[in-house]
């Protein structure tokens, strides 16, 4: 899947959002996306 740099902008707006992106469920995405530099995704398995 290849994005254009105005689609990452987008999506990182979208995914910075809580309310339509759950922050503990798609914290790989957070992180990919450079929203949550330090998360533990590790912790989540739980």
């Amino acid at each position: 899947m290849f994005f254009t740099r105005e689609g990452i902008k987008e999506l990182r707006e979208i995914a910075s959002e809580p309310k339509f992106v759950d922050p503990q469920r798609f914290c790989h995405v957070r992180v990919e996306l450079g929203i949550d530099q330090d998360a533990d995704i590790d912790s989540l398995d739980d």
